[in-house]
């Protein structure tokens, strides 16, 4: 009997744990959301491509209207390649690794510039993206939806899919 107890105690202080930690990270989203940090979407807007048209005239205008501390607040860096047209975003920290990208495409043919966001990698845990890397790319892609907005208020932003390779790693 003294074995069988031990086990109820063990799985009882564990889903004690999972609720806890659940709890905790609900209040993160709510108070990320209330500040205006992070919108509730879809659970695959990390496997879209979001394409802003816009007359933003060069991404660095972009990055100069973004909330950085936002950014700085969830562990992501940023890498401006801006010869080239691109942003590369690192979210790093023990539990983060996604990876994403800010890029510059051909104009359209109105003459409006376009752009495309997208994350580009990251690392599965517990069957899924790790809950730190979907906050965090949220928040990322917030804080450039709303850029683009203070930029240009008119931009216009598509979702496509984007196509993933995935490797699995047995041990």
């Amino acid at each position: 009997m003294g074995g069988t107890g031990g086990v109820i105690i063990i799985v009882l202080i564990a889903a004690a744990i999972i609720g806890v930690r659940l709890y905790i990270s609900k209040l993160s989203h709510d108070k990320l959301r209330a500040s205006g940090s992070m919108v509730k979407r879809q659970g695959d807007f990390m496997r879209q491509v979001h394409v802003f048209t816009t007359t933003a005239p060069a991404l660095k205008a972009v990055m100069g209207a973004m909330n950085l501390p936002a950014l700085m607040n969830q562990n992501i860096s940023w890498t401006p390649d801006y010869a080239s047209g691109r942003v590369t975003f690192q979210k790093g920290g023990l539990a983060g690794t996604a990876r994403s990208v800010l890029r510059t495409l051909d104009p359209a043919p109105d003459g409006r510039q376009v752009y495309a966001y997208n994350v580009v990698s990251w690392q599965e845990r517990d069957f899924g993206a790790s809950d730190q890397d979907v906050t965090g790319v949220n928040v990322l892609l917030t804080a450039i939806e709303k850029a683009f907005l203070a930029v240009d208020p008119a931009t216009q932003v598509e979702r496509q899919d984007a196509s993933f390779k995935t490797k699995y790693n047995l041990f």
